[in-house]
């Protein structure tokens, strides 16, 4: 039976002016009994010019790659934050002069239009809210202005009473200007309520 050489030494070594070689150390046996070490080199220039080009190309091709995965991943950034820019955008058109407009839901199961459905219900519980402020601005307006003009009335009737004592005059005056005051603040009230 044949038995392939076994590798005692395996080493780089370079010669002065040349490119490094690789050397292999066997031993084989010779006819006589006798064992000889051979030893073959090679050149590693070819070798080093072609893991030179490997990572030349690997480099460029990880560059291609990275700008690649950036210029991606801006692009499904930006098309993943559309939605939320139009929602955005959308809820500044929002007033309170247009509290009837509500956000755009999909129906899509996405978590933007569960956003978008929980926003539409505050706004519906807020519209309430300034619709029931203004139905009571409204009413409150109008159920004082009844009585505060009929209190009016009295007042300038007693006012141009001459059997009025005159010690009286002047309070009541004052009254009838803080009367006059709080009709012109219903006024207010009023109008408001209307706007």
């Amino acid at each position: 039976l044949h038995r392939w050489p076994r590798v005692e030494e395996e080493r780089e070594q370079r010669l002065a002016g040349s490119s490094p070689l690789l050397i292999t150390a066997r031993w084989f046996p010779a006819p006589e009994g006798q064992r000889l070490l051979v030893e073959t080199g090679c050149s590693l220039a070819p070798l080093e010019t072609r893991v030179a080009q490997l990572r030349r190309r690997l480099a460029l091709a990880l560059g291609v790659v990275g700008a690649v995965m950036v210029a991606g991943g801006a692009l499904l950034l930006e098309r993943a934050l559309r939605p939320v820019e139009r929602l955005a955008f959308k809820a500044e058109e929002i007033t309170q002069q247009n509290l009837k407009e509500r956000l755009p839901v999909s129906r899509a199961n996405h978590e933007l239009d569960r956003l978008s459905a929980s926003l539409n219900r505050m706004l519906d519980r807020l519209e309430d809210a300034v619709l029931n402020a203004k139905r009571f601005g409204a009413e409150a307006a109008h159920e004082l202005r009844t009585p505060l003009t009929v209190l009016r009335g009295e007042l300038e009737q007693v006012l141009q009473d001459r059997r009025l004592p005159a010690d009286l005059q002047v309070p009541l005056e004052k009254m009838l200007e803080e009367l006059e005051r709080l009709i012109s603040t219903v006024a207010k009230l009023f109008t408001l309520a209307r706007l």
